[in-house]
């Protein structure tokens, strides 16, 4: 993950607070737009980082899901 730091203590990337927490995180990424007939939903089973001050969520994205977003492979059956 991407993180701030203010004299060596991670940070919120949009509000600079300090309290955040870890949370295991269920996410079902769908296309939208026009193309998304027969756009099968992605999901991600991951740790993400949650600003407890703004709402500011931070995950990264496993390559299998990653890869599926890009529409260059199978939808991946675990992600985690």
């Amino acid at each position: 993950m991407c993180v701030a730091h203010k004299g060596g203590i991670v940070v919120c990337r949009s509000c600079g607070s300090e309290n955040r927490s870890t949370f295991g995180a269920e996410i079902s990424l769908v296309r939208t737009g026009r193309n998304i007939l027969g756009s099968n939903p992605v999901y991600i089973l991951e740790k993400a980082m949650v600003c407890l001050e703004c709402g500011f969520l931070e995950l990264t994205i496993p390559k299998p899901a990653l890869e599926a977003l890009k529409g260059t492979s199978s939808q991946p059956s675990d992600s985690a």
